[in-house]
């Protein structure tokens, strides 16, 4: 497909939910493209605008060089994209490595919960757009620093499946977060609308957790 624009996505975390979802949505996308996806997901008002957008999968990060997690991943990706432009990294702060030599301009955080929030603010403070898995962080501080730093960068994109459930206490003030209970990223997504729906309705619930 001839395209007059590209979108270079990198992964950090190379365990079940990139083998289950990520991996094998890149590698569509990479064949096929953007816009036959978008209606599915209620978004195919944009399947026009981002017809001529081709996904490259640029990087992919895990922790251990002995594993070799990365490595076969790559190998895999190949085998569906010949032509792939895929390359492993390995490290404790993989990320770093990566936004520096592959130049994403999309991180995909798929690592252990506890390890969400150092990628993300480093891509993040790096000029790069970024999506997470949930949780998107282990505390509410964390939250609210990752907003900040999102919102610096000009413009907002929340994809931490709805923040309220990834973020304990975040959605409900019953331990006393004064001012930032019940706040959130603007999420427009389908698990966010549901959450919204769910709110309004008059019945009892406990708090919104992760579990």
């Amino acid at each position: 497909m001839s395209s007059s624009r590209q979108l270079r996505v990198a992964v950090v975390g190379g365990g079940m939910f990139f083998a289950d979802v990520i991996g094998q949505a890149l590698m569509d996308f990479e064949r096929y493209g953007l816009a036959p996806y978008l209606g599915s997901i209620g978004q195919g008002r944009f399947a026009r605008d981002l017809a001529d957008v081709d996904i490259k999968f640029v990087a992919i990060g895990t922790h251990s060089p002995q594993r070799g997690t990365a490595g076969k991943i790559a190998d895999w990706y190949r085998e569906g994209v010949p032509d792939s432009e895929i390359t492993p990294h390995y490290g404790d702060t993989v990320w770093e490595e990566i936004v520096t030599e592959a130049s994403p301009d999309v991180l995909i955080v798929a690592t252990p919960d506890d390890l969400h929030y150092a990628p993300i603010m480093h891509a993040l403070g790096s000029g790069l757009d970024v999506i997470t898995e949930k949780p998107l962080c282990l505390k509410l501080e964390q939250a609210d620093e990752v907003i900040q730093a999102a919102q610096e960068r000009t413009w907002q994109r929340s994809r931490c499946h709805h923040r309220e459930a990834a973020v304990p206490e975040a959605g409900t003030g019953r331990r006393g977060h004064p001012g930032r209970a019940g706040r959130r990223a603007d999420c427009q997504c389908r698990h966010a609308q549901a959450l919204r729906s769910y709110e309004r309705q008059a019945l009892p619930r406990s708090r919104a957790t992760d579990g």
